[in-house]
């Protein structure tokens, strides 16, 4: 579960008070006596107060990931992830505003009790009501994403 809120825009930088909240729940398999690791992340975020930055006060947010890593060296992982986002105004399911695919490597370290990944994710594909570019989308989301994500294991 996350929290959070914001005091300017992600894209654009442009003030605003957004306050989010963000369910998620992730799957995780290993393989090979723990050499490789399979993992799914699915999500998503109530945000409020995205004005002035956006046209619309309230949102509502899709995401899943996937990733796949190979154990390199004693808790460290190499491997690949794959992201999406799904937005729709207002709380509103027929309301569709954008979707966009992201994809590009990832490290990630681990220990008995916790956990670290560091992604870098370029996006590959984005469709979204009246955007001028054909195939991907930065009005609303990013050209690159960097993430890092920390669990605690209990």
């Amino acid at each position: 579960m996350q929290g959070g809120y914001l005091l300017h825009d992600e894209v654009d930088g442009l003030d605003q008070h957004e306050r989010y909240i963000k369910p998620e729940i992730d799957f995780q398999k290993d393989f090979l006596e723990d050499r490789v690791i399979c993992a799914l992340d699915l999500g998503a975020e109530w945000a409020w107060g995205k004005q002035p930055a956006e046209q619309y006060p309230r949102e509502l947010s899709f995401e899943g990931a996937a990733g796949l890593a190979y154990r390199v060296a004693p808790n460290w992982y190499a491997g690949v992830e794959i992201h999406t986002r799904w937005e729709y105004p207002l709380f509103d399911l027929n309301n569709f505003e954008h979707r966009v695919f992201y994809a590009g490597p990832s490290i990630h370290y681990s220990q008995e009790r916790w956990w670290a990944t560091l992604t870098w994710n370029y996006q590959v594909y984005g469709k979204g009501v009246d955007e001028p570019a054909d195939g991907q989308i930065f009005a609303e989301e990013t050209r690159q994403l960097f993430r890092l994500k920390v669990g605690f294991n209990f």
